[in-house]
This record gives structure tokens, C-alpha cells and sequence, in this order.
């Protein structure tokens, strides 16, 4: 107990884990069906297509799993496989499984779900961990831990990037860590942590592939503001070996240099805009009201920019900036099925970064103080209703501007999900009377 009073950054880990959890389900989706599917893959088979699951899937979806690429009569995934391949060593222990070769394919699901949602919320605690650790040297103790916290609970880090292995939790953890060892270069520069920024900054594309844009603005902010060449030679090779693995796999798997992503951006970009700030569907401010401080804090660094921490800063001003106009300009602004603006979830990282200059201004003004309490209650409501009660009240209408079928509102009226709790409860009276537990109305299902 000592050892956690004095270590907040393990604190912030193991209570987030708790929180990630406490739904005591998944929230899945077909867009992570291949993340959550292949390192089971590779863990029993060594291979990279799912062709055993396929058929189960296509019956799933009435015939249409889009998240499924057919190349030479096998089935791959249609997404980045890049944190299959992570964290696949992880799975090592699947193949230990009594009998797991021949396992109905309902019963793999609901493994690969199980261990999806522990993956996705370690990833995703972690990330929390290590912005407190990118920001403790920045501001006081206190301040970054409520940062942190910010971070972990009032935004779509719980409700998203917790529940299932979407491409934006990794995301999230390579930006941090890439941040991270760039401001611990900084400070005090050792080779190993400018290989650490450029490792995590290349690594970054692979996972989500809009990262482009903060490996591209981190290295033009270093060329102009760092001049270290070789700090920027790492950056240079890890880009080379990450981006050319990429592309070599896309042109394989998909004949493209984007691999799937082959939609072209050209929405119209107030449109875009107004969407993804404000929209009581997907509005960033909507469901996270308290990001409006980055406002603040950005136009405060631009002023008055800190002696430390400058690099660090004019990263997350600009990629938040570019990652914003990038999904604006996309005709599918709002991301499908999904709770919240999940396309703004990469950029998380850097506008909580930015919450650190306004906290200044916030703490001189007591009505601001009032603001800022507020808007974080109100933030960690919406997201506890994410994480509790989606998709109970979704509306597949997706209704973009229709404030009577908000989301926050639908999903709050339908109540918290039990039936997992009903399930858990289940199967520990059968464990614990000697019975062996009846999975086959497990409640954790494909979609």
C-alpha cells in the first residue's frame, strides 16, 4: 500500500483497469472483429487469414462481413493487422486450451471477446499511466494526475478505446510514448530514448493509419524547433522500416499504398467541422465538453509559450489540428455505429496535453473554476453512459442532428446493460456447486 501512495502513475494504471472493467462485457463492433479474432489465429494455427471463422462470420452479418478481404480464396482481415501481430505473443497461452482446435466457433468468439476487452483496457489504462508521466514533468503532481484522469474517464478513451480493440487505443499509446520519450530526450538526451520517439512516432501509421500525420508533424516541428540531426535520424529509420513493411504489405494484400482506405476526402469541411464538434450525435463538445479548454490552453501557449515542454506542445497543437481537418474532409465524419466521436479518439492525447496551459487561467477565476467542474461532471456522465448503458438505446436511423434521439439521452433512458452481470453471476453458482458452466447463451455476441 505504500508503494501505490508514493506511485500515483501505478495508481492511475490499476484504477483505470478497474473502471475499464467494471461493465463486465465488451462493446464490440465488425470493425474490430479481425483484431479480436486474429492473435487467437496466430496463437493456434501460426497463420495470418481467418479462414476458419469466415463462414461463421459471413451467417453473421447476412452475408455482408466487409471487415473480411478475400485474396486468393482465403479471408484476411480488412484492417491494419499490425496490433494482431503486438500483442499475439500474449496469446501464446490459447493453445494450452483442453481441446481449443475443435471448438465451436461460438465458443472462440466469445474467448477472442473476453480477451479482447482485457487487451483493449490494459492498452488503454496505460496510455492513462504514461500521459501522467509525459505530464508530471510539465506541470505540479496534482495537476497532472487530474489531467490524466481526464484523460482516462471524460473522454471516448472509456467508452471506445477501453471496451474493444479498436485501432484507436494503440494509437493513443504510441502518441504518448512517442511524446513521452521525445520530452525525456529533451531534458536529458540519451540515444536510447530519441530511438523510443522515433520507434513509437513510426510505429504509429501501422497501428491507425491517419498517424501519418503526427510522425509528419513531428519531424517537421523537430527540423524547426529541436535541430538535433540525431534525434531526427532516428526518426528517419524507424520511419523508413515501419512506413516500407506498411506499404509492402498493402500492395500484397490490398494493390494499393493505402491499403483499405481507399475512400477519398472530399466532404464538404464546415460541414465536417460542424459534425465533429457539435453534432448531438458524434460532437466532440458534446460528449466531452471539457476538451473545450484546450481552446484556451492553445490559444495561452501561442501567447505565452512554457520554457519546457515547447516541442512537445506544438506537436499536439498541430497534429490535433491536421487530424481534425483530415476527418472533417471525410464523407463518414461521424465513424458508423459507434458512441461518440470515435474518429477524434487518436487525438486525445494532445488536446488533454493542451488542457495543461489553461489550468492557469482556470484556477484565477472562480466562474471559471465553476466552468470547468461543470463541463468535467457533465464529460464524465456522458462517458459513464457509454460504458454502461450503449448500445442499449442505439438508434440505427443515426439521426446526426436530431437532438431528441441523442445518443447521451437514448442510451441513459434504455439503462445500464445487466444481462453480463446475470451471466457472471450464473456461471460462479455453477462453478462454485461443482457444475460445469453453460456457455451457450453467453451474452457476448459477434455484433
Amino acid at each position: 500500500m505504500k508503494r501505490l501512495r508514493s506511485n500515483p502513475g501505478l495508481v492511475l494504471f490499476l484504477g483505470a483497469f478497474l473502471v475499464f472493467n467494471s461493465n463486465c462485457r465488451p462493446i464490440p463492433s465488425g470493425d474490430t472483429i479481425g483484431a479480436a479474432l486474429l492473435p487467437v489465429r496466430i496463437a493456434l494455427e501460426r497463420t495470418l487469414d481467418l479462414d476458419t471463422y469466415a463462414p461463421a462470420l459471413v451467417r453473421a452479418y447476412d452475408g455482408d462481413a466487409y471487415f473480411l478481404h478475400w485474396k486468393g480464396g482465403h479471408a484476411y482481415s480488412a484492417y491494419p493487422i499490425t496490433l494482431s501481430l503486438l500483442v499475439s505473443p500474449l496469446y501464446l497461452p490459447v493453445a494450452w486450451l483442453p481441446n481449443v482446435r475443435a471448438w465451436r466457433p461460438e465458443l472462440v468468439f466469445l474467448l477472442a471477446r473476453t480477451l479482447e476487452k482485457l487487451m483493449a483496457s490494459l492498452i488503454a489504462a496505460a496510455s492513462a499511466a504514461c500521459l501522467f508521466l509525459l505530464l508530471r514533468p510539465l506541470m505540479s503532481q496534482r495537476r497532472a494526475l487530474l489531467l490524466a484522469a481526464v484523460y482516462a474517464f471524460a473522454t471516448n478513451t472509456w467508452s471506445t478505446s477501453s471496451q474493444a480493440l479498436w485501432q484507436h487505443g494503440p494509437s493513443q499509446l504510441a502518441i504518448v510514448l512517442s511524446l513521452l520519450c521525445l520530452q525525456a530526450f529533451l531534458e536529458e538526451p540519451r540515444p536510447w530514448k530519441a530511438a523510443g520517439a522515433g520507434l513509437f512516432a513510426a510505429l504509429g501509421p501501422a497501428l491507425r493509419p491517419t498517424d501519418v500525420f503526427f510522425f509528419a508533424v513531428s519531424v517537421a516541428v523537430l527540423g524547426l524547433l529541436a535541430r538535433r540531426a540525431g534525434l531526427l535520424r532516428w526518426y528517419a529509420l524507424f520511419g523508413a522500416l515501419c512506413g516500407g513493411a506498411l506499404v509492402a504489405y498493402n500492395l500484397w494484400m490490398f494493390g494499393h499504398l493505402r491499403g483499405g482506405y481507399t475512400q477519398p476526402l472530399d466532404a464538404p469541411l464546415w460541414t465536417g467541422l460542424a459534425g465533429i464538434l457539435l453534432s448531438p450525435s458524434h460532437g466532440l463538445l458534446v460528449f466531452s465538453p471539457v476538451l473545450a479548454f484546450a481552446l484556451v490552453g492553445a490559444w495561452r501557449w501561442l501567447r505565452e509559450p512554457p520554457a519546457r515542454g515547447r516541442e512537445v506542445y506544438a506537436i499536439a497543437l498541430l497534429f490535433s489540428l491536421a487530424h481534425l481537418l483530415v476527418y472533417a474532409k471525410w464523407r463518414i465524419w461521424w465513424g458508423g455505429d459507434c458512441y461518440g466521436p470515435r474518429m477524434m479518439a487518436d487525438a486525445l492525447p494532445c488536446l488533454v496535453l493542451l488542457l495543461g496551459p489553461a489550468l492557469d487561467a482556470i484556477t484565477l477565476s472562480r466562474p471559471a473554476r465553476a466552468a470547468f467542474a461543470a463541463a468535467l461532471l457533465v464529460s464524465l456522465a456522458v462517458q459513464g453512459v457509454g460504458a454502461f448503458c450503449f448500445p442499449a438505446g442505439f438508434d440505427r436511423a443515426n439521426a446526426l442532428w436530431d437532438w431528441r434521439r441523442c445518443p447521451i439521452v437514448t442510451n441513459a433512458r434504455a439503462g445500464p446493460a445487466r444481462v453480463h452481470y446475470r451471466a457472471l453471476a450464473l456461471w460462479a453458482r455453477q462453478l462454485s456447486s461443482g457444475q460445469r458452466p453453460d456457455w451457450t447463451g453467453t451474452p457476448l455476441r459477434l455484433r
